[in-house]
């Protein structure tokens, strides 16, 4: 990693879908450093390796889905204060509900304006790590 890398706030992408973790990859690789990761599991193993600055996290994953991830991220004193987005196509009220009564920070139906996007990625990162606001 660059000097410039380190730098950027870390976000981890979960989702199963490989598509969109490419789309996401690219929209959002010349600000931050992305890392990502296809599984629940694979979701675990990156944050307990290299906690990042902040998880946009899909619901709808084999396994060990996102609302899973969540919880046990946020019974971990150690990544409970990590800020997790829920960017999913579960737009029933209920999910929603759920995802923050887990801890989510935020939650984002698919499909979505990129705008959005960066508006609350750019405020959950100022909200938890004010030395990241230099990178905006």
């Amino acid at each position: 990693m660059s000097a410039e890398q380190q730098n950027r706030p870390t976000i981890l992408v979960v989702d199963n879908q490989p598509a969109f973790i490419l789309i996401l990859r690219q929209l959002l690789k010349k600000t931050y450093h992305v890392v990502t990761a296809v599984t629940g599991v694979d979701a675990l193993a990156a944050v307990a390796t290299a906690p990042p600055d902040l998880i946009l996290l899909d619901v709808l994953m084999p396994e060990l889905n996102g609302f899973e991830v969540c919880r046990r991220l946020k019974e971990d004193k150690t990544t409970r204060d990590i800020p997790i987005i829920f960017v999913t196509t579960c737009a029933d009220s209920e999910d929603i509900r759920h995802g923050f009564g887990l801890g989510g920070a935020d939650y984002l139906v698919k499909p979505f304006r990129l705008g959005e996007l960066q508006s609350r990625i750019t405020t959950h990162l100022k909200l938890t790590e004010p030395h990241h606001e230099r990178c905006y």
